[in-house]
């Protein structure tokens, strides 16, 4: 329950920082970038995509899986997992959150598995994908922990 108190406040404050950017049209892009650095709403302001600044809404998907600036694709996949560990998810799903091209979605869940982060159940189109048991809960596989 706290978890996702923690996730409403945090969407909220996002959503709080979008409105005061738009608030400031005349705001350079200088002037966002020692934003960025000195700001308590760093983080908030690095997160925020086109989208939401001129929208008001975040473009990602229903999950709001934006890949970061910098995120490798399967960290970003991972991310997905890590929010909602008993889902099962298909390849699919990750190819219309992240507009990718099916076989990226595919080559990368592969690999995920071949690393022992996911597990893979079913064939061709009823194919899905959990998150291993033994997966670390901070967010690091195995091999970035040095082991």
């Amino acid at each position: 329950m706290t978890g996702k108190i923690l996730d409403i406040a945090k969407q909220a404050r996002r959503a709080g920082v979008a409105a005061g950017l738009r608030q400031l049209p005349s705001l350079s892009l200088a002037n966002l970038s020692r934003l960025m650095q000195e700001s308590p709403y760093a983080e908030d302001l690095g997160e925020l995509t086109v989208a939401e600044l001129r929208d008001g809404k975040q473009s990602c998907g229903r999950m709001r899986l934006c890949p970061r600036v910098g995120e490798p694709l399967d960290q970003t996949i991972l991310r997905a997992f890590r929010a909602d560990p008993k889902h099962r998810f298909s390849s699919s799903f990750f190819t219309t959150e992240l507009s990718i091209p099916r076989w990226t979605a595919q080559k990368t869940l592969g690999a995920l598995v071949d690393r022992g982060l996911l597990i893979r159940t079913g064939k061709t189109g009823s194919t899905r994908y959990r998150l291993a048991k033994d997966e670390t809960p901070c967010g690091q596989d195995q091999a970035q922990l040095g082991r």
